[in-house]
């Protein structure tokens, strides 16, 4: 009974060490499969607004645009007040970590005066 026993016990390590073996030969010649690429999407940008206002005319955002990489930077803009929209953009110099002060024009103008408004922005390397 005790050989039975020891007879299956090695004939069932033969067997799970001979299935063992075929599996790690077949996935050493399998080619690897290649690694999945990095997510496609935008980029952040480099460019942060610390704060921005309405011009008195509607006509413009005036903005503080600072960035951590000096170059040419394009600023677009998305802006409305009192059910109205408009944009506009401008490219513009910017040297690293400097804040600077710029002024986009906006088109169709908004209402001159208004308080309550909102605005995004966009900015991206040229």
């Amino acid at each position: 009974m005790v050989r039975r026993l020891v007879l299956w016990l090695v004939i069932g390590g033969v067997v799970a060490l001979v299935g063992y073996s075929a599996v790690a030969a077949s996935r050493a010649q399998r080619p690897s499969l290649p690694s999945a690429p990095a997510p496609q999407g935008p980029s952040p940008s480099p460019c942060r607004v610390p704060s921005y206002d309405l011009s008195p005319s509607g006509g413009a955002v005036q903005a503080v645009v600072v960035c951590t990489a000096g170059g040419r930077y394009q600023i677009s803009v998305e802006a409305s007040a009192e059910g109205r929209r408009a944009s506009g953009q401008v490219t513009v110099r910017l040297l690293k970590d400097s804040p600077t002060a710029v002024s986009i024009p906006l088109a169709p103008p908004l209402p001159a005066g208004a308080t309550t408004y909102s605005v995004r922005f966009q900015v991206r390397g040229v």
